[in-house]
C-alpha cells in the first residue's frame, strides 16, 4: 500500500517537474529591452492605423502585445517583469493601478472578443515581421 502510494507520488512529482520546465520555456520573455517599448508602440500604431492618442480598447490591445513579448506569465497570474509596469505607465501616461486592472482583463478579452483578438494578432504579426528581419 505505501509502496504504491510512493510510486504514485513519484510519478506525479515527475509530471509536475516536467510541466514546470515546459511552462518556463513557453513563458520565457521574447524581448527584454524596455528601451524599445516606444518603438513597439509605434509599430502597434502603424499596424492598427492609430493616429493620435490610443483609446482604452487600443491601450489594452497594446498592453496585451507588450505582455506577450515581455512577460507572458502575467496572463496566468504571474507577476509582471520588474520595471515593466513603471515603464508602461510612463509611456502610456496612465497610472500603474490602471495597468494592473487592465492586466486582469486582457486575457479574457483576447479569448472572448474576436475584434480584440484580431487586433492583437494583427499587431503581433506586424511586430514579428520586423523582429525577424
Amino acid at each position: 500500500m505505501v509502496y504504491e502510494e510512493l510510486n504514485e507520488i513519484k510519478e506525479a512529482y515527475s509530471k509536475v517537474k516536467e510541466a514546470q520546465g515546459r511552462f518556463g520555456v513557453l513563458t520565457k520573455p521574447r524581448l527584454t529591452d524596455f528601451g524599445i517599448l516606444q518603438n513597439l508602440l509605434c509599430l502597434f500604431c502603424l499596424s492598427m492605423q492609430v493616429f493620435g492618442r490610443l483609446t482604452a480598447w487600443q491601450r489594452k490591445q497594446y498592453l496585451f502585445v507588450v505582455l506577450w513579448y515581455y512577460s507572458p506569465k502575467t496572463f496566468f497570474g504571474g507577476t509582471m517583469r520588474h520595471g515593466l509596469r513603471n515603464a508602461l505607465s510612463m509611456l502610456l501616461q496612465c497610472s500603474s493601478t490602471s495597468l494592473s486592472h487592465d492586466c486582469r482583463d486582457i486575457y479574457f478579452y483576447y479569448c472572448t472578443y474576436t475584434s480584440f483578438r484580431d487586433g492583437v494578432d494583427k499587431a503581433i504579426e506586424g511586430v514579428n515581421g520586423i523582429i525577424k528581419q
